[in-house]
């Protein structure tokens, strides 16, 4: 478990996966709060993600049409 640490860039990653039994179908929005007492240093990226969320904000909201596979 790593600790984060006042004014210290931190990598924070989301991995997202179907759990379902077919191919995802239509937008995938992901929606998350960062810890207690982490901010935003700048909008998320994500290859094939469109994401909102500017420095200094708690939480961010990323978008894709991607298909993702069943499983």
């Amino acid at each position: 478990q790593a600790r984060l640490t006042t004014n210290n860039a931190a990598e924070y990653r989301l991995s997202i996966r179907n759990a379902g039994q077919r191919a995802s179908d239509g937008e995938i929005v992901v929606t998350d709060r960062l810890p207690a007492g982490v901010t935003l240093a700048a909008a998320p990226t994500g290859a094939g993600w469109t994401c909102t969320g500017a420095a200094g904000a708690t939480t961010f909201t990323c978008r894709t049409s991607a298909v993702l596979a069943a499983g």
